[in-house]
C-alpha cells in the first residue's frame, strides 16, 4: 500500500493539471489542449532537447532515466529538479555580475530583459508541456528505460588513414550505446511519434 500512495499522488497533480490546462486552453485561448500539443510536438521535442542539454554531465545518466520515467512523482521530480537548478544557474550569474563600464550596463539591462521573459516561459514549460510529456514518454521511453538493464554494450573501432608521407594509419575505437543517452534517444522517438499523428489526426 505504502508503493501504492506516491503513485496515486502523482497521478493525482498529473490529472490536475491535465484538467486545468485543458480548461484554460480552451475557454481563454479556443485551442484544444491535446491537438495543440500534438500539433506543435516537433518544435516541443526540439526546445526540450536544447534546454534538457544543459543538465549536470557527471550524473546525467541517473537524471536521464528519471526524466523518462513511469513513476509519475520521479518524473515530475526529476523535470522540476533539472528546471530548479537551472533558475538557481540564472540566479546566481545575474548576482555575480560587476558592472565596470557602460557598454556592461546595456548588456545587463538586455539580459534581463531576455531572462525574466525566460523564466516565465519555463515556469509555464513544467505547467503545460510536462503532464503530455509524461504520457509521451510512458509509451515512447520503453526502449531506452528497457535497453538500461542492459549490461552489454558495442565497441566500433575505425582506423583513420594517414594524411602525411610515412605515417601509419591510426586506429581509434568508440563506444556505440543507447543506453547511456536514454533521454536523447526517447525524445526523438517522442517526435517521430508526434509528427506522424499530427500528419494523420489533423
Amino acid at each position: 500500500m505504502k508503493k501504492i500512495i506516491p503513485y496515486l499522488i502523482g497521478w493525482v497533480i498529473l490529472a490536475l493539471l491535465f484538467i486545468a490546462n485543458y480548461y484554460v486552453f480552451s475557454h481563454f485561448l479556443k485551442l484544444n489542449y491535446y491537438q495543440w500539443f500534438i500539433e506543435q510536438g516537433a518544435l516541443i521535442s526540439t526546445i526540450t532537447g536544447l534546454v534538457y542539454f544543459l543538465r549536470d554531465e557527471v550524473t546525467r545518466e541517473s537524471k536521464d532515466i528519471g526524466l523518462i520515467s513511469t513513476h509519475p512523482l520521479d518524473f515530475l521530480g526529476a523535470h522540476f529538479q533539472l528546471l530548479g537548478l537551472l533558475f538557481i544557474a540564472l540566479g546566481a550569474s545575474l548576482k555575480g555580475i560587476r558592472i565596470t563600464k557602460f557598454h556592461l550596463l546595456i548588456d545587463f539591462i538586455i539580459t534581463i530583459l531576455i531572462v525574466f521573459p525566460l523564466v516565465i516561459i519555463l515556469v509555464l514549460w513544467c505547467l503545460v508541456i510536462i503532464p503530455c510529456q509524461y504520457l509521451l514518454y510512458f509509451i515512447c521511453g520503453a526502449p531506452s528505460r528497457v535497453f538500461h538493464t542492459s549490461a552489454t554494450t558495442t565497441s566500433v573501432e575505425a582506423t583513420t588513414p594517414s594524411t602525411k608521407d610515412g605515417e601509419s594509419p591510426q586506429k581509434e575505437s568508440f563506444v556505440i550505446d543507447i543506453k547511456t543517452k536514454p533521454f536523447q534517444f526517447t525524445n526523438a522517438i517522442a517526435a517521430i511519434v508526434l509528427f506522424i499523428l499530427s500528419q494523420i489526426l489533423f
